[in-house]
């Protein structure tokens, strides 16, 4: 009894690391499809799904904030944070910081329902808001040899980086 239940505990530990690890080789590197239907699955159920980008990219910003300027169709304008919900400052949270700037720089899917729902959240605090605007406040990193002319590591850049409008049936990019 005791033998069997160690072999199937080690056999489940196995099966357990092997998805854990299959699940973050490229396409091309194992069985696209086994991963996709049993691994994917297996690992939301269980609440084991992991993901990283340990050599994504190289550091952008040494600063990163933003905040939503909202604007009513009688010239009134109201800066709110982008934080839902309850529409909070950017707390500088590494998950919040992550999903701005994916959503910002790659177009996301998530973009449209997040500014959708900001303009719910603006309207729902009593600002009519008619559009919106998100605005980044960064201090981007500059290139090693512009650090090296003039010891300035990154420069202050200010910027909407998306506009949407709220009185249409949600908010259109």
């Amino acid at each position: 009894m005791r033998k069997g239940l160690r072999i199937l505990l080690c056999c489940w530990c196995s099966f357990h690391a092997l998805i854990v690890l299959l699940v973050h080789f490229p396409a091309i590197s194992g069985p696209e499809s086994f991963v996709s239907t049993i691994a994917a699955s297996y690992l939301d159920r269980t609440g084991s799904w992991q993901s990283w980008n340990m050599f994504y990219t190289i550091p952008h910003y040494h600063y990163f904030d933003l905040d939503i300027v909202a604007h009513a169709q009688d010239g009134d304008t109201r800066v709110f944070g982008p934080i839902l919900p309850g529409l909070r400052q950017h707390d500088g949270f590494i998950r919040n910081t992550l999903f701005f700037t994916y959503a910002l720089d790659l177009d996301s899917y998530h973009l449209p329902r997040y500014l959708q729902q900001v303009c719910r959240e603006i309207r729902a605090q009593g600002f009519p808001a008619a559009s919106i605007e998100l605005r980044t406040h960064v201090q981007q990193i500059r290139n090693l040899d512009q650090i090296e002319q003039d010891r300035i590591i990154a420069e202050n850049i200010s910027e909407i980086r998306r506009r949407a409008n709220c009185l249409q049936t949600g908010a259109s990019l």
